[in-house]
C-alpha cells in the first residue's frame, strides 16, 4: 500500500513536472517568435532613421544650393538695376548728364558748411 501511494505521488509529480515543462516550452516559442518580431522592427526603425537622416542632409544641401541661387539672383537684379539707373542719364544729343546721388545730404552739408562759414 504504502509503495503504491508513493508511486501515485510520484506519478503527480511526474505529471505537474511535465505540464510545468510544457508550458516553458510555449513560453520560449512565444519569446522568441516576439524576439524575431521585436528585431525586425528594430531593423525598420534603424532603416527608417538612416532614409531621414539621409534626406535631411539632401534637404540641406538643396537648401544651401537655393540660397546661393537666390543670393547670384539678387545680384544679378541689383546689376539689372544699376544699368537701367545709369541708362536714365545717357545723353542722346551728345550733351552731358550728370548724375547726382543723394542730393539731400549734399544739399544739407551745403547749408552747413555756409552757416559755419558765414558765406
Amino acid at each position: 500500500n504504502f509503495a503504491i501511494n508513493q508511486l501515485e505521488e510520484l506519478r503527480e509529480t511526474i505529471s505537474i513536472l511535465a505540464n510545468g515543462s510544457e508550458t516553458l516550452n510555449e513560453d520560449i516559442k512565444r519569446l522568441s517568435t516576439e524576439s524575431v518580431e521585436y528585431e525586425n522592427n528594430l531593423q525598420h526603425l534603424v532603416e527608417n532613421v538612416s532614409n531621414m537622416k539621409l534626406a535631411v542632409e539632401e534637404e540641406h544641401v538643396f537648401d544651401e544650393a537655393n540660397t546661393r541661387n537666390l543670393e547670384v539672383l539678387n545680384q544679378s537684379l541689383m546689376s539689372s538695376q544699376e544699368k537701367i539707373d545709369d541708362m536714365q542719364y545717357i545723353s542722346y544729343d551728345g550733351t552731358f548728364v550728370w548724375k547726382i546721388t543723394n542730393i539731400q545730404d549734399k544739399l544739407g552739408m551745403y547749408k552747413y558748411f555756409k552757416l559755419l562759414t558765414g558765406r
